[in-house]
């Protein structure tokens, strides 16, 4: 069992700046042989044995690709968010672990997919969106936003064209209306702290945006994961876009999250 948890450390390639702490906590703690991701309670186990069972439980993942007949170029990519969630979470706790427990479990039990350059889930919507003929309750497939390359309108446009393949091709029953997504991306009041050019921009014209509300989320894609405004205040600005938003945060501004439908 220890091996197969070290192999899958290995081969989503955590940074080795953790090697000396996933050995030691490799050593010193037992995995649940029994681990299974569906109906799995974390709060069971501590922040070490969460590490060990999560990591485990990527070769029943990996299982469930081979029967479906699913790339498993498409299942590393896929699983990657495990060290990005592993590296935000770290960061702040000051010791290696895992987060994100409930957003990993769908990447685990195989409702989300990452394809190119996005993340796909299969979702239900939970509005109505009468506009767009949506029906809370209706079937949509959820695009998401990992940490990775530019977000530019020709890599989305691409992952969504691989996403009608591959759900037609894996997941025929699922019978979908629309592509979906909620994120601060699509939060139009920050565009005049933006270039004309940007991507964010390029990408919001990809969809209608058909609801909004109040959201700090933005701070933690910017900052650190646990960032809020109480804690902004010293944190290093990487761009001239974080510098941008610190001072609009600390200045009491708002910012959003925004549901969006893809546009046909």
């Amino acid at each position: 069992m220890k091996k197969i948890v070290e192999k899958w450390y290995k081969e989503l390639e955590f940074d080795k700046k953790y090697d000396e702490e996933f050995y030691d906590i490799l050593e010193k703690y037992e995995i649940d042989e029994g681990a299974v991701i569906d109906g799995y309670s974390p709060e069971k186990y501590s922040d070490e044995e969460n590490v060990l069972n999560y990591l485990y439980m990527c070769e029943s993942a990996k299982k469930k690709y081979a029967k479906l007949g699913i790339d498993l170029d498409i299942m590393y990519a896929t699983l990657k968010d495990i060290v990005f969630y592993s590296a935000a979470h770290s960061e702040i706790k000051g010791k290696f672990c895992l987060g994100e427990y409930g957003w990993i479990t769908r990447h685990l039990s195989l409702n989300l997919f990452q394809l190119g350059r996005l993340q796909f889930g299969m979702g239900e919507c939970e509005h109505n969106i009468p506009e767009k003929d949506i029906a809370k309750g209706d079937n949509v497939l959820e695009m998401h936003i990992p940490e990775g390359g530019p977000l530019t309108k020709e890599a989305c446009l691409e992952s969504v064209a691989l996403a009608k393949e591959f759900f037609a091709k894996y997941f025929p029953d699922f019978k979908y209306v629309h592509f979906t997504t909620d994120t601060w991306l699509l939060d139009t009041t920050i565009n005049d702290l933006l270039k004309p050019e940007s991507n964010i921009i390029k990408f919001q014209e990809m969809f209608d945006i058909v609801e909004r509300k109040k959201s700090d989320e933005i701070l933690r894609y910017v900052f650190k994961w646990n960032s809020d405004r109480s804690n902004i205040k010293d944190e290093f600005c990487k761009s001239k876009f974080a510098e941008l938003i610190k001072t609009r945060a600390l200045s009491g501004g708002d910012f959003y999250e925004a549901l969006g439908v893809l546009k046909q």
